[in-house]
């Protein structure tokens, strides 16, 4: 969903509102009304044309494989740590606003355990990280919460 296409009713406000700041709006907005399996309705229908442009800040930028090699090691120690707090965030939300449910709740507490354990790959000796990534595999959370074997590759040498 873009932000710019998203409407929803006026009770939904103490759900959604405040923004933390470490989200961006539009995912925040998606992600609280999915995970309190609030009902949407989806209009087929183009409304708004979606420009794209060298200097946008977020956007479906197609990076080469070197742009994506240089991305990678940019990633600051503790993005992965940033990430599951965020996530907290959800949980704590949709918990006072009463809107979590069990499978929900398992869900996003497997997705902050995957993003702990790879933060614990990047923070280990490299021969360490073939145990942490072995488990995360066998567990299906790479293919689930990450982008596969591109993550998987990304934590052994990144």
């Amino acid at each position: 969903m873009t932000g710019a296409t998203i409407a929803f009713r006026a009770e939904l406000r103490k759900l959604i509102l405040p923004i933390p700041e470490q989200w961006v709006h539009d995912t925040w907005i998606a992600l609280l009304l999915s995970a309190a399996n609030i009902k949407s309705t989806f209009i087929e229908e183009p409304l708004i044309k979606y420009r794209q442009h060298s200097n946008q800040l977020i956007g479906a930028k197609v990076l080469s494989f070197n742009e994506q090699i240089h991305k990678a090691c940019l990633n600051k120690l503790n993005y992965y740590e940033l990430l599951s707090k965020s996530f907290e965030n959800v949980l704590n939300r949709l918990t006072l606003m009463d809107k979590l449910s069990t499978n929900t709740e398992l869900l996003i507490q497997s997705k902050i355990s995957h993003l702990r354990i790879r933060q614990i790959i990047h923070e280990v000796q490299y021969w360490k990280r073939w145990y942490w990534i072995f488990k995360e595999i066998l567990n299906s959370r790479y293919n689930c919460f990450s982008n596969g074997w591109k993550s998987v590759v990304k934590d052994l040498f990144f």
